[in-house]
């Protein structure tokens, strides 16, 4: 493995470890503000907010200025974000900290996605993708468990300062990666060249829209996407009703479901490794069929009256597995079939529809919530199957082609 590959792994995972310190104790911290698990999934909800919005412009930036420049940057100034949160301990001032940060992680996301195909071939981006999965999967697995630990233990000081520092590791790791190292292209268009106006924007936006064409390969991912952060998040909705309210989950019980839901995840990437010659070169008909298995999960929650620890772990592990699963496969099928030069575009598009889904799916949860919570689960099922069918139908009628909408002027 190359120097470039080992050094970016080495920052997504430590990227991935402070994830989970920030997911797990900020969600904890949440509900300790409003004492209530619903409250506590909206009020997550409502930080997502202003990132929808700057995904779009993030994509765009990525596809003028040097990609690995803005990951720097953008690791710099959450580390300082990072730091603040250790000062705060009013609940406005938490939120305002939080939607800063998500709105600031928002910058990253397209940039990422279009640096990894600088550093790999097409053809490997299945094995890049299950390697990331893989080390998230671990870190994830490690993360709430050790969080939930020390906050019940030290409180959440100690876990925004370490967020803070693994920020700063990870942008002197990228930082290192040189194109004289790796062998390939890093230097790209110089921003003066595309003029930015009005009439450009609209232009690159307008390209990059093309291709939620649900005809392609690329849209049909796309879509995909976008459905699964709507139901996604209907599911997480709901399992914060389950998790606090129903089951009464204290610190280190939560962090021990994120630890399984997440360490699933590192298997399912192990196994995308392994069976990559026994499984379809299309890697949209895998992540397909892991639909039906954490939808089937979804109905489980929602049917039964009482779930023993058991029983609760061993479905957040089969749906952790399937669905990390379903969105490596995707994702690479949409990096595969999306060209370079607009990747960080499309996948800033991606980000930016994924985000008004997931707030239409909060509204939509909180409506369902306020009669049944235990009914959004069949609901966000449904869904996903319905949607299984629409697509199953498409690719049945007719012959998919990988797309490049944006080469259409």
């Amino acid at each position: 493995m190359k120097k470039p590959i080992i050094l970016f792994l080495t920052g997504q995972g430590f990227l991935c470890l402070g994830d989970t310190l920030f997911l797990t104790v900020s969600s904890l911290m949440v509900f300790k503000m409003t004492g209530s698990g619903v409250i506590a999934g909206l009020g997550m909800l409502c930080t997502f907010i202003p990132s929808v919005m700057i995904s779009p412009i993030s994509g765009l930036l990525g596809d003028i200025f040097n990609e690995k420049y803005m990951m720097v940057v953008t690791d710099l100034v959450r580390a300082v974000i990072s730091s603040f949160f250790v000062f705060i301990n009013e609940p406005l001032g938490f939120f305002l900290l939080i939607i800063l940060s998500v709105a600031v992680d928002a910058v990253y996301g397209p940039p990422r996605r279009k640096f990894i195909l600088r550093l790999v071939d097409r053809k490997d981006i299945i094995d890049m993708n299950s390697l990331m999965g893989c080390i998230a999967g671990v870190m994830f697995f490690i993360g709430p468990v050790t969080a939930g630990f020390i906050m019940e233990n030290s409180g959440p000081g100690i876990l925004y300062l370490s967020r803070s520092i693994i920020f700063l590791i990870s942008a002197t790791l990228t930082a290192m990666i040189s194109k004289r190292s790796s062998g390939r292209q890093f230097e790209h268009k110089p921003a003066s060249v595309f003029r930015i106006n009005s009439r450009s924007i609209k232009s690159a936006f307008k390209k990059a829209a093309g291709f939620l064409d649900i005809r392609t390969k690329t849209g049909i991912a796309a879509v995909s996407l976008i459905v699964a952060g709507f139901t996604g998040l209907c599911s997480n909705m709901a399992f914060y009703w389950l998790a606090f309210d129903k089951l009464a989950t204290n610190g280190k019980e939560w962090g021990l479901l994120l630890s399984i839901y997440f360490g699933s995840g590192a298997l399912a990437s192990l196994l995308l490794l392994s069976l990559k010659k026994l499984l379809p070169s299309d890697t949209m008909k895998t992540g397909l069929v892991m639909i039906p298995i954490f939808s089937a999960i979804w109905l489980f929650y929602g049917s039964i009256s009482a779930l023993s620890g058991y029983l609760l772990y061993s479905l957040i592990f089969v749906e952790g597995l399937s669905f990390t699963a379903f969105s490596i496969c995707i994702s690479t099928s949409l990096q595969v079939n999306t060209k370079t030069d607009c990747l960080s575009r499309v996948s800033g598009m991606v980000d930016f529809f994924s985000g008004i889904a997931k707030i239409s799916a909060g509204i939509f949860s909180g409506l369902i919530m306020a009669f049944s919570p235990s009914f959004l689960f069949p609901v966000a099922a449904a869904i996903n199957l319905i949607f299984l069918v629409f697509i199953s139908f498409k690719l049945s009628c007719q012959r998919t082609q990988a797309c490049v909408p944006y080469n259409k002027e």
